[in-house]
């Protein structure tokens, strides 16, 4: 019982030390979930990027076979 309750007490403690820069640790965490995100998107981006140019070619192909863009 003595050991959990030196945890807690640990815990409590911690809890109290970290409550003020709270604010700005999610800041700084939400910088970097976007950064994360941002990368995993180019990186989505950069493996179907030549699907995208294929279906872009293809779009443009019947684009210019049905004479061009109206003219």
């Amino acid at each position: 019982m003595l050991t959990t309750e030196a945890t807690m007490d640990e815990l409590l403690v911690a809890e109290s030390v970290e409550a003020p820069s709270a604010g700005r640790n999610g800041v700084v965490s939400l910088v970097a979930l976007v950064a994360i995100l941002t990368i995993v998107v180019t990186a989505i981006a950069a493996l179907f990027f030549p699907v995208v140019q294929g279906a872009t070619a293809f779009f443009y192909f019947f684009l210019a076979a049905g004479g061009g863009l109206g003219g």
